[in-house]
């Protein structure tokens, strides 16, 4: 059965790979209907071997309901709503009425009495007097979710099948406890009957939990691997020092007998360095491997994998390490299924840390407020034809071969820095971009670890009317980018709000922005090359209307202007240092 996912994953990936030039269905994966999606029928096949059970079956009930004109005072108990779904049998379910808690936060609790199908009172009043409010309620079928993993994972993984319902899932309010939406389960595929029918209401902080940053212990620790530690729910992982190493399949502790720590078959987590020391301190340098064997008279241990990285003592309070990890959720893929949070703000919609080989595929997540994608510490993930309502991606931090394909993102973006490497963002749409998020796409590395193998292409990207400079895509701390593909346009009021079509920053280079398409009468600048950023290649673009087509700042060098079509009143300002022009100064 194990094998049986592992192919699933496979094609799933492989299927990927040949859809990244297409671009998604517009509007893609609205509720209530689901879109196609290309390349599922030799995973179905494949999956007919794995057991499969489904949620039902474990006492999951799906009675959820949702109206959008709830109503409630300051100081009072008493819900309001005209569309009269509410029902005797709903006494003590759990509801969420978004903006009714305090600074309008959602407001959590349970139904306590019934009146009418258009009243009821709540076991909680209301902090916030709302109107038109979201209301979400019904039965918690969290218990029903967790037998169901708990089962899958004592047979080392299977299908669960989520009909087509509204289920509510009373999810932990706190990211320092253990739990998560699979228990941590591997070999694992969840599937629904379509994003806009089978849908999971996450009532609390987490919303769809795969795993958990076990491998992170820079954050919690001044001096690791054991140096003014703070434990966390999950505890932290066990790290040996080893030498310095930079490539082959082995590696040699320091201190040898520590080498019975390490059985063959672990997942083992390798780092060094500080990548970012303003926010949590995630390694410069690392890699999920797995042991063959480990000696504890010499201290090597012989690994699966070629090492992917290079670990030195360049950073003596955080040298090269290695720990066997105890959990590593692994081979993972859902699909077809709708997430929501609700509540208001600083939810989680997805977290995919400490993972390894997942793959999201058409789904919907919708976040009441503002939500987030977690991928720290995560490896090989595929997000593709999927949907994203007020989402915020806060990508970065130690993960590694992510894959962004073929998405629609609405009234979001994604935000990805610290010391994240392998990217691939292709096919996507963004739409409705935020005064809060400023950028569409905002990623990059460091001032201390530049980020590499990003590649952000084939993206389309509806600049929305911001009061604030922001606009389609940025690159900070970025080594060997590649920007190319891309559409741009929107940006209706005039240049005077300073949007950007395409921005490269921050020691950002050898970037090559080639083929994008920006059309906009009132851009400010098309491309531009800030002060810092060195050895960009800009060429084959189409710069329409801006008042300039490229500006290279002063600051900027070394860079390369080729052919070019501009339009309107779109021109080159340069002024950095040491440009050349192979078609000329246009």
């Amino acid at each position: 059965m194990r094998m049986t996912l592992m192919i699933l994953f496979s094609t799933l990936m492989a299927d990927g790979q040949q859809a990244a030039k297409s671009k998604p269905p517009f509007p893609l994966h609205s509720h209530g209907a689901t879109a196609p999606h290309a390349g599922l029928v030799a995973q179905t096949r494949a999956n007919k071997l794995a057991p499969m059970v489904n949620v039902k079956d474990f006492g999951a009930l799906g009675d959820g309901k949702t109206v959008i004109d709830g109503a409630m005072t300051a100081g009072s108990a008493i819900l309001t709503s005209n569309v009269g779904l509410f029902a005797a049998g709903d006494v003590g379910k759990t509801i969420s009425v978004v903006g009714a808690g305090p600074m309008r936060a959602t407001l959590l609790t349970a139904i306590l009495t019934y009146t009418s199908a258009t009243i009821v009172t709540l076991a909680i009043n209301s902090s916030t007097t709302v109107t038109g409010a979201t209301v979400i309620w019904g039965t918690n079928d969290k218990p029903a979710f967790d037998a169901a993993f708990t089962a899958l994972k004592s047979t080392g993984g299977g299908r669960l099948h989520v009909p087509a319902a509204h289920y509510i899932y009373n999810s932990s309010s706190t990211y320092s406890d253990t739990d998560t939406f699979t228990n941590e389960a591997s070999n694992v595929e969840v599937f629904g009957d379509g994003p806009g029918e089978s849908v999971v209401n996450f009532t609390g902080a987490k919303g769809l939990y795969l795993g958990l940053p076990r491998e992170d212990i820079n954050r919690y620790c001044t001096a690791p691997p054991n140096t003014g530690c703070h434990p966390q729910g999950w505890g932290l992982p066990s790290y040996c020092l080893m030498n310095n190493v930079s490539t082959g399949k082995s590696v040699t502790l320091i201190s040898a007998s520590q080498a019975s720590r390490f059985s063959p078959g672990y997942h083992v987590f390798m780092e060094s360095g500080d990548a970012a020391p303003a926010t949590g301190h995630p390694p410069a340098h690392f890699e999920f491997n797995v042991v063959v064997s480990a000696n504890p008279t010499t201290g090597v241990i012989v690994l699966q994998n070629e090492l992917s990285d290079t670990y030195d003592s360049n950073n003596p309070t955080y040298p090269p390490m290695i720990a066997p990890i105890s959990a590593v959720p692994s081979n993972l893929v859902i699909r077809d299924l709708g997430v929501t949070t609700s509540r208001v703000a600083g939810s989680s919609v997805l977290s995919l840390e400490g993972t390894l080989n997942t793959v999201i595929d058409n789904c919907a997540f919708t976040a009441y407020g503002r939500g987030h994608i977690w991928n720290g510490y995560s490896w090989k993930t595929m997000i593709r034809q999927s949907h994203f309502l007020g989402v915020y991606a806060d990508l970065g931090d130690a993960g590694a071969y992510f894959q962004f394909k073929n998405n629609w993102v609405q009234n979001g973006g994604l935000t990805g820095g610290g010391s994240g490497r392998q990217w691939l963002v292709d096919g996507n749409t963004f739409t409705g971009i935020s005064r809060g998020q400023w950028w569409a796409l905002n990623m990059g590395g460091s001032s201390l670890t530049s980020m590499t193998g990003l590649q952000i292409s084939n993206n389309t990207i509806y600049l929305s009317d911001q009061l604030q400079y922001g606009g389609g895509i940025q690159l900070r701390y970025a080594t060997s980018a590649v920007v190319t593909g891309n559409t741009i346009y929107g940006a209706s009021k005039p240049f005077s709000n300073k949007q950007i079509a395409i921005n490269i920053t921050e020691a950002s280079t050898t970037t090559r922005v080639l083929g994008n398409v920006i059309t906009s009468a009132n851009l400010y600048i098309g491309v531009a090359l800030q002060s810092g950023s060195s050895h960009t290649v800009i060429g084959d673009n189409y710069l329409g209307r801006g008042t300039y087509g490229i500006y290279i700042y002063a600051g900027s060098v070394n860079n390369v202007v080729g052919c070019n079509r501009f339009s309107g009143k779109s021109s080159v300002k340069d002024s950095g240092n040491n440009t050349t022009y192979p078609c000329g100064h246009q």
